[in-house]
């Protein structure tokens, strides 16, 4: 029997509260090493980051947030928390319903 999570579209593992719709992925090398090497800002934030975020993804959106604010790392930090905001809108959405 499917669960009514799985008909939704929704991941849900085992042993675990977590409940998505945001696809997994198999993480390759080291991924503490990855994060040890980002930037010490965005390794800050990603300390206090709601969403557990990769390394990878979130020097993607780091660089694409420098580009766009012209350097400035304080928006830079902002711009993630606005970017985390909305996906957390998002995936609320998908698993309790709009409100």
């Amino acid at each position: 029997m499917i669960s009514a999570a799985r008909r939704k579209g929704f991941v849900t593992r085992r042993g675990s509260n977590a409940r998505t719709s945001l696809p997994r992925s198999k993480q390759s090398g080291n991924p503490m090493a990855a994060f040890d090497q980002l930037p010490a800002d965005l390794r800050e934030w990603l300390r206090q980051a709601a969403l557990p975020w990769s390394p990878r993804s979130a020097l993607r959106v780091w660089r694409s947030a420098l580009k766009k604010h012209g350097g400035d790392r304080t928006a830079a930090c902002a711009y993630l928390s606005q970017v985390e905001l909305n996906n957390l809108k998002q995936e609320a959405g998908r698993i309790w319903g709009a409100e």
